[in-house]
C-alpha cells in the first residue's frame, strides 16, 4: 500500500524559502502498488504547481508492515 505525498512552499518574491509558508499535500487514496502511486503523484504535482505552490519534494510512501516496532 502506498500514499502519494508532496511537500510544497510559497516562495517570496526574491525566491527565498520561508518554512512557515510550506505544507504537505497527501492523496486521500491508498494505492495498491508503486506504479499506480507514481501516476497519481504526477497528477498531484501538476495540480499543486497550478495552484501556485513550488514543489520542493515528493514521494510515494510505502506502508509496509513494520516488524518489531512499537509505539
Amino acid at each position: 500500500m502506498f500514499s502519494a505525498m508532496v511537500l510544497a512552499c510559497v516562495l517570496s518574491s526574491d525566491g527565498s524559502l520561508n518554512p512557515n509558508n510550506c505544507r504537505g499535500f497527501v492523496s486521500p487514496y491508498i494505492w495498491e502498488n508503486n506504479d499506480h502511486c507514481m501516476q497519481a503523484l504526477q497528477v498531484g504535482i501538476a495540480e499543486v504547481d497550478n495552484q501556485g505552490w513550488a514543489v520542493m519534494d515528493y514521494q510515494c510512501f510505502n506502508w509496509e508492515t513494520k516488524k518489531g516496532t512499537r509505539l
